[in-house]
């Protein structure tokens, strides 16, 4: 025990299965629920196993370009960046992945990220601070790879 907190407890991986609807639970009361990332396809924003994102209620209006949202999807939890809105729905993608994961509608969503716990340097930030920035040059370098390897 650390600080009266189970140790081993803290550091147990759920699935999904187990988790979402838990997760739902507590957004919908109007808590906000800590989640320490396993995948890497939020990376380099999100460290698997070192960040930490609190996922807390929101409504499809209030959300924006940039965001980064929680949705259940076919008995999956994915965690993507929003890069498109529209009165139905939304699309998403992993911040590093080069494809998109497709449009989903606002009933898959559970909650959105509004901040992002680094575990090594133990700051939190926002969670689409300077990312819309680094996209942006990101994509201007993509651009000119692909200009340089079509001559």
């Amino acid at each position: 025990m650390k600080g009266g907190v189970d140790v081993e407890h803290r550091k147990k991986v759920y699935d999904p299965e187990t988790l979402v609807p838990e997760i739902e639970y507590i957004v919908n009361c109007g808590g906000v629920f800590p989640l320490t990332v396993t995948g890497i396809s939020m990376r380099p924003f999100i460290t698997p196993h070192i960040d930490t994102v609190f996922i807390e209620k929101t409504s499809p209006t209030d959300l924006k370009k940039g965001d980064v949202v929680f949705i259940k999807y076919n008995g999956r939890a994915v965690l993507h960046r929003i890069y498109k809105l529209n009165k139905d729905g939304f699309y998403m993608q992993g911040d590093a992945h080069a494809s998109s994961d497709g449009f989903f509608d606002y009933s898959c969503l559970i909650g959105v990220v509004r901040y992002i716990h680094n575990g090594k340097t133990n700051k939190k930030r926002k969670a689409n601070t300077m990312c819309i920035r680094f996209l942006v040059k990101l994509n201007r370098v993509r651009i000119h790879i692909f200009d340089f390897f079509k001559r």
